[in-house]
C-alpha cells in the first residue's frame, strides 16, 4: 500500500505541476497580449536583397522601396497628411474592419470632391 501511495502522491504532484505550467503560460500570453495592445503595432525596417528598404508592421507583406523612394515620401509627408483628412471627412477610405466598394459614379464624385479640397487646403 505504501508503494500505491507513493505513486497517488507523484501524479498529483505532476498534476499540480502541470496545472502550474499552464497557469504560468496563460499569465505571460495575457501579459504579451496586453503589451501588443497597448504598444500598438511595431513597425521594423530592414534591407532588403534588391538594395531596397523593407518596412515591416503594417501588413502581411513588408512594403519595400529604394532609399530616393522613400526620400520622395518623406518628403511629401505634409501632403499626405492633409490627403488623409481630406479623405477622412469625406469618408472616402476603408478603416480596419470596415470595407468599400463604390460604384464609378459615388467614386468620381468622391474625387472630385477630393481634388477640390486638396486645392483649397494648398
Amino acid at each position: 500500500m505504501g508503494n500505491n501511495d507513493t505513486k497517488a502522491a507523484e501524479a498529483a504532484s505532476q498534476t499540480d505541476l502541470s496545472q502550474a505550467q499552464i497557469a504560468e503560460i496563460l499569465a505571460e500570453n495575457a501579459r504579451l497580449k496586453a503589451r501588443l495592445e497597448s504598444s500598438g503595432s511595431t513597425l521594423t525596417l530592414k534591407p532588403s536583397k534588391s538594395g531596397g528598404l523593407s518596412i515591416y508592421g503594417m501588413g502581411r507583406y513588408p512594403t519595400t522601396l529604394y532609399p530616393a523612394q522613400w526620400l520622395t515620401i518623406l518628403d511629401c509627408a505634409d501632403d499626405i497628411r492633409k490627403a488623409i483628412d481630406v479623405g477622412n471627412s469625406l469618408d472616402a477610405f476603408a478603416t480596419k474592419g470596415k470595407s468599400v466598394t463604390r460604384d464609378e459614379h459615388e467614386l468620381e464624385l468622391i474625387r472630385g470632391a477630393f481634388a477640390e479640397a486638396m486645392a483649397v487646403t494648398k
